[in-house]
């Protein structure tokens, strides 16, 4: 029942897009008490996920994600996301940059999203998690790992879309983003 309902909630919300990495979304990143306004972008996997995921956070008037679970980063718990992202299909990735509308605005929101979602983050060694719960379905369908700039992101970045890396980690004096790993719970 779980992937017959999935399939047809990916046929009827299929987006047409001429190129599937132009899929953004803009919104807050709140954990705790601290949060950050931010721009997505996808940068690797499925756009299909992608597309799906965005419209589950624009349910939300606002757009706010919140961060309600953190995951160790530990040997185990990366090994079992890696293993998730071997199938192109059962995962995306996507690149978080503070946004705004001014370059103050922006200082003001890479302050918020440093001294807040990723030092809590780093203090804590964590990734945060947040589960999707498609309507009708009781288990989560897609679970959101939000990693903070550390050595797992780097690496999937460089692996898996060099050119951000190069323009967000390589490039950078100071780096303030984080790294959305999309996976299906769908076997």
């Amino acid at each position: 029942m779980l992937n017959s309902f999935a399939t047809e909630f990916h046929r009827i919300h299929d987006i047409q897009s001429c190129d599937p990495y132009d899929i953004q979304w803009e919104g807050y990143i709140t954990l705790k008490t601290d949060q950050a306004y931010i721009k997505t972008q996808l940068i690797a996997g499925s756009s299909q996920i992608a597309r799906i995921t965005i419209n589950y956070w624009n349910t939300d008037l606002h757009h706010y994600l919140r961060i309600s679970q953190r995951m160790r980063l530990e040997e185990i718990q990366l090994d079992g996301v890696k293993k998730h992202m071997q199938m192109t299909n059962d995962h995306c990735i996507f690149i978080a940059e503070p946004n705004g509308l001014t370059p103050d605005e922006i200082r003001l929101e890479q302050n918020n999203l440093k001294h807040g979602v990723i030092q809590y983050l780093n203090e804590k060694k964590a990734a945060g998690i947040i589960n999707i719960l498609l309507p009708g379905v009781l288990q989560p369908v897609y679970v959101v790992h939000i990693f903070p700039p550390c050595e797992f992101a780097s690496e999937i970045l460089q692996q898996r879309a060099p050119d951000a890396y190069r323009c967000v980690v390589q490039n950078k004096i100071e780096q303030i983003y984080l790294l959305f790993i999309i996976t299906s719970t769908i076997e």
